[in-house]
C-alpha cells in the first residue's frame, strides 16, 4: 500500500488538479485490497455483471383444444391432438390470447386489432386491448366486447388479470380489487393477497404466483419452475417452463422460446 501512496503523490506533483484528479482515484481503485480467494463472489455476480434483458412476459390461454401463448413478439398455436406449435409471421406485436368457442385469438394492441391466429381469419376492430377472457376482450380503460364486437360489462380502470372463472363469470383484478365483472360488484384484496387468478368451481381465488388445480394436484408456476404446493422440490423439465395450463384433464407445460417452443405432459 506504501508503493500506492508514493504514486499517488507522484502524480499530483506531476498534473494540473483536475486531470490529477481523475488519475489519483484510477490509482487508488487499482490499490484496493482484492476479495479473499481472489475470484468473483458467489450470489452477488449480479451486482458485477450488465443487466441482462428480461424477455417479454409470456401470455398463454389453454383449453380442451390446445393452448395459445404470446411473448410480446409472436402469438402460437398448438392444437389437439399433435399439439405442434404454429407461428405466424405478424405485422406488429403480440398481447393477450384467449380461446373463444374452439377460436384462438390474439391481440394486435398497437393496430386496435383483435384477430384469429390460425384457421378462418377474422378480425376485430378492438381499441387498445389490455387482457381476454374466454367470453370478452378489455380495454386499456377497462371497457369491453365480445367476440362478435358488441359491447358488454367491463371494469373500472385497466385489468391486470381477468379469466373466466369455474362458474361461467368473468373476474378482474384492478388495482386491488377483484372484480365480478358481471355483477360489476369489485371487492378490496387484503396487502399482498396475490396478483394472479385462478379459476376454481364457485368463482376464482387469487394467489401469489400463477398456480394450476388439476389431477396432479395444486401446482405453482414459480419464476421458470413448476412446484407442487408445499413441496421444495421442483419437476424434472428439460428447459425454463413459460406457462402452464390444462388440455383436457392433462397438465401441460410450455417450454422454451421463439422458434423453439414445446409443449410437455406432466405425469407421463
Amino acid at each position: 500500500m506504501g508503493g500506492c501512496l508514493n504514486s499517488t503523490m507522484t502524480l499530483l506533483r506531476r498534473f494540473p488538479a483536475a486531470p490529477a484528479l481523475a488519475a489519483l482515484l484510477g490509482t487508488l481503485a487499482a490499490c484496493a485490497p482484492a476479495p479473499l480467494g481472489g475470484g468473483p463472489l458467489t450470489g452477488l455476480q449480479g451486482q458485477t455483471q450488465t443487466p441482462q434483458v428480461q424477455a417479454p412476459q409470456v401470455q398463454a390461454a389453454f383449453s380442451d383444444g390446445g393452448a395459445v401463448w404470446s411473448d410480446g413478439r409472436q402469438a402460437c398455436v398448438a392444437r389437439v391432438p399433435q399439439l405442434r406449435p404454429v407461428c405466424p409471421r405478424w405485422p406488429a406485436a403480440t398481447g393477450a390470447v384467449a380461446w373463444n368457442e374452439g377460436r384462438a385469438w390474439a391481440a394486435l394492441p398497437s393496430l386496435g386489432q383483435v384477430v384469429t391466429v390460425d384457421g378462418a381469419a377474422e378480425t376485430l376492430p378492438a381499441g387498445r386491448v389490455v387482457a381476454m377472457s374466454s367470453t370478452r376482450i378489455y380495454r386499456e380503460d377497462g371497457s369491453a366486447l365480445s367476440y362478435s364486437a358488441a359491447e358488454m360489462p367491463g371494469t373500472l380502470g385497466r385489468p391486470t388479470q381477468v379469466l373466466t372463472g369455474g362458474d361461467g363469470r368473468d373476474y378482474a383484478l384492478v388495482a386491488g380489487r377483484l372484480w365480478q365483472v358481471d355483477s360489476g360488484h369489485a371487492g378490496a384484496l387484503a396487502e399482498g393477497s396475490g396478483r394472479f387468478l385462478l379459476a376454481v368451481p364457485g368463482g376464482a381465488e387469487v394467489t401469489q404466483v400463477p398456480t394450476l388445480s388439476g389431477r396432479l394436484g395444486r401446482l405453482e408456476l414459480r419464476g421458470s419452475q413448476v412446484f407442487r404446493a408445499g413441496d421444495p422440490s421442483a419437476a424434472a423439465l428439460p428447459g425454463p417452463a413459460q406457462a402452464f395450463g390444462m388440455i383436457g384433464n392433462e397438465t401441460y407445460v410450455l417450454l422454451g422460446g421463439a422458434g423453439q417452443w414445446q409443449l410437455i405432459r406432466l405425469g407421463q
